[in-house]
């Protein structure tokens, strides 16, 4: 899991991502990170 905090980072890692053909996800937090936003 990684997280982002700008939308700067945010573009070049989707850009990264879509090239190597690797799966993108969103989890809204509204700023709050548990365990279970990890096991998806």
């Amino acid at each position: 899991m990684q997280t982002l905090s700008n939308i700067k980072a945010l573009r070049q890692t989707l850009a990264t991502r879509r090239r190597s053909g690797g799966k993108i996800g969103l989890v809204p937090t509204m700023g709050n990170l548990h365990a279970g936003h990890a096991a998806w």
